[in-house]
Order: structure tokens, then C-alpha cells, then sequence
């Protein structure tokens, strides 16, 4: 049962302990937050966040077979996201869970013949700075941004009770932040560190920052996304990459009104 000793742990990994689970998901939330402190800090006009096990998409593994596309491709995001077309988060990985993204249809409508449309929390709007930019790649890739929850919280219970007014997109192991949003990663790590009995006694109720960052900011995603990460849940990173590849087509298809004829698979 949970207790209010504080978080140790002496396994090394592993176990049910809901305190260490919480505990690692803590340290990496402050982790990701420390960072863009210290981007702020060094007055960086945006800043570039990759974890340790962060791999290469599927997408990325085809671009790479084509060098001279890769670095046309390579130019026209250094010109978009470096232009006046304002930006706050792009996010290179993605986890799209369908559940989130993807309108529920009744028995009745799928009888009918009826397709699952976008969820309007996931709506995702063609972001300007990389349309504005010369087409040298065609349609690849495709770049569009999605609302947070307009009124944000610190914690898990009320952004779970406020599923409908935010599109949950996990996976932070590739993503950008541009200065405009460094004040609300520096507020929220000032609000965590002043509150340690509550960090170490209800670690449970921190987010993780795969979850704070959508919930809280709006996100430009990259699609197909060019990072992926591994995950225990397969046998195998490539299947983990089918899955990811599976669902950001899905999402592309649904709710960004671009998932098709770029040629390249979502992963």
C-alpha cells in the first residue's frame, strides 16, 4: 500500500514499486525541464532535447538511403523553424494512441459504411513556416501544430479528467523548444522544486513530460517523425518502429488532412 516513507530504492531496476516508477518518471520530468532552464540561462534562441535511446525512424532510415534528398530536406527545416512564423514546441518522435486521436464510431455507423474521423482535441493545423518555404522535398514532410489543454494543470488527476480538451501525444526522446515557451517549462520546474515533501511523498501526482508537454503547449509535429524509441513492451526495436510507423500514418490520415502521396512511410 502506499506509504509516506521517502522514495529509496534499493533494486537497481525492476519490481512493482509504484514509488520507483514514480520516482523515474519525476527525475526525467525535472531532467527535461532543467535543461531548457539552462537554455534560457545561455540565452539559446531554441534548444534541442534528445534522450539516450533516442533511434532513428523508419522514415529517417529511407531518407538516408537518399543523400541528396536528406540534405534538401535538411536545409528547408533549418530555414522554416529558423524564420519569423512563430513556434514554440516541434516534436521529431510521437506516440499517436488512436484512442485519443480517432473519433469512436457506433455499431450503426460502421454498418454504414462510415470512416473514424479526426478527434477535435487532435485537430492539427498545417503550420505555416514550412509551407512558406520552397517545396524542394514535394510534399515531405508535412508539418502541422495542435492545441494544449487551455486551462493547464500540474498534475495527473485533472489533466486525465480533461482527456477531451487535449490531444494525449506521448514520446519526448527527440523534440525542440524555441524561447517563446521557455517561460513555461522554467514557472512549472520553479513550482515543482518548491514543493519537496509533495515531490517525495506523491511523486505519483507529477506527470510524466511526455504528458506535461502536449497538455500544457502547443505542439508542431513532424510527420512522419524522424526519431523513434525503443520500448520493453516488443521483442524487437523493429516492431516497436511498425507500431509507431502505423499510428502516425493514422494520425496523419485522420487529422492533419496530409496523409497521403509523400511517398515515405509515417514512423
Amino acid at each position: 500500500p502506499p506509504t509516506r516513507e521517502p522514495c529509496t530504492f534499493a533494486q537497481p531496476s525492476g519490481g512493482a514499486d509504484w514509488r520507483r516508477t514514480s520516482k523515474h518518471r519525476l527525475l526525467a520530468t525535472l531532467a527535461h525541464l532543467a535543461l531548457v532552464e539552462e537554455a534560457e540561462r545561455r540565452n539559446l534562441s531554441r534548444v534541442l532535447i534528445l534522450e539516450a535511446d533516442a533511434v532513428p525512424s523508419l522514415a529517417n532510415e529511407e531518407l538516408s538511403l537518399e543523400p541528396s534528398r536528406a540534405a534538401a530536406l535538411g536545409a528547408r527545416l533549418s530555414a522554416a523553424f529558423a524564420s519569423r512564423h512563430p513556434w514554440s514546441v516541434l516534436r521529431l518522435s510521437g506516440m499517436f494512441y488512436s484512442r485519443e486521436f480517432a473519433r469512436p464510431l457506433s455499431p450503426q455507423a460502421r454498418r454504414g459504411g462510415r470512416r473514424r474521423s479526426c478527434s477535435p482535441q487532435c485537430q492539427c493545423t498545417p503550420w505555416a513556416g514550412l509551407a512558406a518555404t520552397e517545396a524542394a522535398t514535394s510534399s515531405y514532410p508535412l508539418a502541422c501544430e495542435v492545441a494544449p489543454d487551455p486551462n493547464p494543470s500540474d498534475t495527473v488527476l485533472p489533466m486525465l479528467e480533461r482527456l477531451g480538451r487535449w490531444c494525449d501525444v506521448r514520446d519526448t526522446s527527440a523534440y525542440a523548444v524555441h524561447r517563446r515557451a521557455y517561460p513555461a517549462f522554467t514557472s512549472y520546474l520553479r513550482r515543482l522544486l518548491v514543493r519537496p515533501a509533495w515531490l517525495r511523498d506523491a511523486a505519483n501526482n507529477a506527470p510524466p513530460i511526455d504528458v506535461w508537454l502536449p497538455h500544457a503547449l502547443p505542439s508542431v509535429y513532424l510527420l512522419p517523425t524522424l526519431v523513434s524509441q525503443p520500448s520493453f513492451a516488443n521483442d524487437s526495436q523493429g516492431a516497436t518502429a511498425l507500431m509507431r510507423q502505423t499510428s502516425a500514418r493514422q494520425f496523419m490520415r485522420l487529422c492533419s488532412g496530409g496523409g497521403g502521396g509523400s511517398g515515405v512511410d509515417a514512423a
